[in-house]
């Protein structure tokens, strides 16, 4: 939630989530305890004026590096001006466990793309393999060279059909991919008997 100023003291008024705050103090307390709303709210109070506080004092370590962007350093510089030192090792030792968990997922992402892209590549490798096949399986797919006179053409285009419906048979490719697929066959035939 935004801060919103009130007239009587002209600070934001910030408070965290009531569940977070709740779930923070049952993880602390034993489970014996109870807690009434009233202390729940006076906790998300403190809270909320413990961050506004400590936002104020690392902004103002920001302001003296010149720079306009709090980071880290700034609330651990704060901590330490604000004489809660007890918190600097946690806060130091959650920001490690943060770091290395930020290079993991990164690491896993790059993978992911990776990965993914290796297999895109090797699909692409072997799709005219595939669709070659089809056609060799299929046998009564004409060449486009065995066309002859003005009907070369219009046998042309049925060889390239022939040869999407052979694909389409084995692979069940959508209507673009059988296209190209018939293409392909087309031009891969061409070539093992000009090599011959």
């Amino acid at each position: 939630p935004a801060p919103r100023a009130t007239p009587e003291n002209k600070m934001p008024d910030f408070e965290p989530p009531q569940a977070c705050v709740q779930r923070i103090i049952k993880g602390v307390l034993p489970d014996n305890c109870q807690i009434t709303k009233e202390s729940k709210a006076a906790f998300s109070k403190a809270a909320g004026i413990f961050i506004i506080y400590l936002t104020t004092c690392a902004n103002d370590f920001c302001k003296e590096n010149k720079r306009s962007t709090i980071s880290s350093q700034d609330v651990l510089a704060a901590i330490k001006e604000l004489e809660f030192h007890e918190l600097v090792g946690p806060l130091e030792e959650f920001l490690v466990h943060y770091r290395k968990e930020l290079e993991t997922k990164k690491e896993n992402r790059a993978a992911t793309l990776a990965s993914a892209a290796e297999t895109d590549r090797e699909a692409m490798e072997t799709a005219p393999l595939s669709v070659s096949a089809a056609i060799e399986e299929e046998g009564s797919v004409p060449m486009a060279e065995e066309a002859s006179g003005e009907g070369g053409a219009a046998a042309a285009e049925g060889s390239n059909a022939d040869a999407g419906e052979a694909e389409s048979k084995v692979a069940g490719e959508t209507a673009s991919e059988v296209a190209i697929g018939g293409e392909a066959a087309q031009s891969t035939e061409t070539t093992e008997e000009s090599a011959m």
